[in-house]
């Protein structure tokens, strides 16, 4: 199935140059090996995980093109592809478990210690191509366009986390951060039953969206004092779920502050400056017993996973929206741009959206 002749030697990507710099590069196509296919990529997203990546650019990072956002078509297959044929529109996905540890075993593919990923540990999406096993495609259906296909992934990542929780229906549901997967976990919230959602966040213009797209209330976050009314219509409820996804230390705080006894609170993303855990805060999660979950990756049995076929669904019913998340779009020759507005703090950038092809906005 290969086609070499017909296949261009070299391609535009972009790479991390420098801290908080990446710059389009020309690098080689890459050889396919058995049971890969090359992808022709479309549109790419950069999530807020790649952020870290890019603002370090430390040994590990240096060089790399990150992207495990991404939609393409497949372009050439080698053997052992299965029924994937050029032509077929494709999303990709991310990890790549060893398929051989305990967890992999068990269908837990996000906790293999031996995994690589698309976009962190090999070269990914914010390319013109990308070469991948074809165990990481997912046809997607033309009542999905490219730029609703990127945020799959990012619906993945919301959807494990809710997941995780028991007990939405009837719930008060705060969302701490109000980027991409806050305000896809405000939608999912909304779709399963929760009583009421609020959302917190620092920028005017993210809060306005939020309200928007749904949310019953919401609350400038950056200051406790602004939280006092939150606190006040969570009393009548009983039961309450804190979503925390803001990656900051007050941030992590507060979900635990604000929930009500006998919560559950589930944690997605990091941190980036570090969290100490204080004394008055370590108490309120032992007298209130609450249910403190973690939440990683976005996977499960059989691979890659119910979330995924999920999110395929809900894109695809027109059940969630995703388009009001775009707040840049920016061919790969201008990737500069994308990190002045990502590293821009007076530009609210949600989701930054990267097209290989030239196009206008």
């Amino acid at each position: 199935m290969q086609n070499d002749l017909a296949r261009p030697r070299m391609q535009l990507s972009a790479a991390i140059t420098a801290p908080f710099t990446m710059e389009c590069v020309e690098r080689p196509i890459p050889a396919l090996e058995s049971g890969q296919a090359l992808v022709k990529v479309k549109c790419a997203g950069i999530c807020g995980s790649d952020l870290n990546r890019i603002a370090k650019c430390d040994s590990k990072n240096k060089g790399l093109t990150i992207g495990h956002e991404f939609v393409g078509v497949v372009e050439d297959a080698a053997e052992g592809c299965g029924d994937f044929r050029i032509g077929d529109r494709v999303v990709a996905v991310p990890l790549l478990p060893c398929g051989k540890c305990a967890y992999c075993q068990r269908g837990d593919y996000g906790h293999c210690p031996n995994y690589s990923f698309i976009g962190s540990r090999v070269a990914g999406g914010l390319a013109e191509y990308v070469a991948l096993p074809a165990a990481n495609l997912i046809r997607i259906p033309d009542c999905i366009d490219d730029e609703e296909a990127v945020f799959i992934e990012p619906i993945t990542v919301a959807l494990h986390a809710v997941f995780r929780l028991e007990r939405i229906i009837g719930s008060f549901i705060v969302i701490s951060g109000a980027g991409t997967i806050g305000l896809i976990a405000l939608q999912l919230f909304k779709r399963f039953g929760a009583g009421k959602v609020a959302v917190l966040d620092i920028v005017p213009e993210k809060l306005e969206l939020a309200k928007r797209l749904g949310a019953d209330y919401v609350f400038d976050s950056s200051s406790m004092s602004n939280l006092a009314p939150l606190k006040n219509v969570m009393n009548g409820f009983s039961r309450s779920i804190v979503f925390e996804g803001s990656n900051s230390a007050i941030g992590k705080s507060n979900a635990i502050s604000l929930s009500l006894h006998l919560g559950q609170v589930v944690m997605v993303g990091g941190v980036s400056n570090g969290w100490n855990l204080t004394n008055d805060i370590f108490e309120q999660i032992d007298r209130k017993e609450l249910d403190i979950k973690g939440s990683w990756m976005n996977y499960s049995a059989p691979f890659p996973g119910d979330e995924w076929k999920t999110a395929v669904d809900l894109l695809a019913q027109k059940q969630i929206e995703v388009r009001p998340l775009i707040s840049h779009r920016v061919s790969l020759a201008n990737i500069a741009d994308a990190c002045k507005a990502l590293f821009d703090k007076t530009v609210v950038a949600i989701k930054v959206l990267i097209f290989p092809v030239e196009r206008s906005a």
